[in-house]
């Protein structure tokens, strides 16, 4: 039992602090859409407010004339944190009855690079950020 407890006390330290880092955000537009953006990508907003450059994030790009506010996106933020706590929950059950099959902790998934392999120009003499940090 005192097996299980020490797992338990590792393993709800870990979650905790997986789902505090793994926060997702969607960048809100005046046209009313929404941009997904990870939280890997939010130098490129800041940086494309700072010099009013085009920004091109995994799922979209946008003006930066056009943005409103960046929030937490609380459905992929919520679905990340039910997996985690799920698989908590299932590696203290297989202890507690003596199984070995126990599952390592989910990694948040980045969004998908929708330009991937997509040379983008910008047009009219806009400037677009580089891809680099």
């Amino acid at each position: 039992m005192s097996n299980v407890k020490s797992y338990q006390d590792k393993a709800f330290e870990e979650a905790n602090l997986r789902v505090e880092q793994g926060l997702c955000y969607e960048v809100i537009l005046s046209t009313k859409d929404r941009i997904k953006c990870d939280a890997d990508e939010l130098w490129r907003v800041v940086e494309g407010l700072k010099t009013g450059s085009l920004v091109k994030l995994r799922q979209g790009f946008f003006n930066p004339s056009f943005y409103v506010a960046i929030v937490l996106d609380k459905v992929r933020h919520t679905d990340f944190k039910d997996k985690v706590w799920s698989t908590v929950k299932s590696n203290i059950q297989e202890l507690e009855y003596g199984g070995s099959n126990m599952k390592p902790l989910p990694e948040l998934i980045n969004n998908s690079n929708i330009f991937k392999g997509v040379n983008l120009k910008p047009l009219n003499g806009q400037k677009m950020l580089k891809d680099n940090a």
